[in-house]
């Protein structure tokens, strides 16, 4: 989909998106069929709009302005599911582009892809977690494949953790990147289950 550039950087929301931020603030949430459907139509398709619907629907009653955003596959240690909103709130209208130096978690790079359309490349110093983020976006049934494979458990759970340690120190190398990423996700999943691997299958 190709996205037109909103005229408007003030980071103030369109008049178009007026109605719905209200329509949020009162605790209603529309279905997201149809805010797919408005996402569409030549007058929402901008980022501005896209932008807007998206935090009203990340907006959050509670003592944070936004709830946490669930549609990275990875549990991160420090990652930024729950200032996602935040963030993307900051981001001006007329970017065309996002490059992370930082990829981690993914939750923002992520958001800003699929919510918002950008392109964004990212990159990260930990050659095992950049691996796992190829694999996941390339070949996502693959590794949900290879991981339903695996019988949910504490046993599992150290084996994977021995194996992926042996790896990392050079003793035994895991050649196929495929089952390499499949042994990361675990590591940051110790209570994984099928439940868990359907996001997996969900991010391309």
């Amino acid at each position: 989909m190709t996205l037109e550039k909103s005229a408007e950087d003030d980071g103030q929301m369109t008049d178009l998106a007026r109605p719905i931020r209200k329509h949020f603030s009162h605790g209603a949430r529309p279905y997201s069929a149809l805010i797919d459907i408005m996402c569409e139509a030549p007058e929402w398709n901008t980022r501005q709009c896209r932008r807007d619907l998206f935090l009203s629907r990340l907006a959050s009653t509670g003592k944070n302005p936004y709830k946490r955003y669930t549609q990275s596959p990875l549990r991160y240690a420090g990652g930024k599911s729950l200032a996602v909103g935040l963030i993307v709130e900051s981001i001006p209208a007329n970017i065309e582009m996002v490059v992370s130096p930082f990829m981690g978690g993914g939750s923002v790079e992520i958001a800003l892809a699929r919510e918002l359309g950008l392109p964004v490349i990212s990159y990260d110093i930990f050659a095992i977690l950049c691996q796992y983020w190829q694999v996941q976006i390339s070949k996502p049934e693959e590794l949900a494949d290879t991981l339903m494979q695996w019988q949910p458990s504490q046993d599992t759970y150290k084996e994977v953790k021995d194996r992926l340690k042996s790896h990392w120190r050079g003793e035994c190398k895991i050649k196929d990147k495929t089952l390499l990423a499949a042994h990361y996700w675990p590591i940051l999943w110790p209570g994984f289950s099928g439940l868990d691997i359907k996001n997996i299958r969900m991010s391309q």
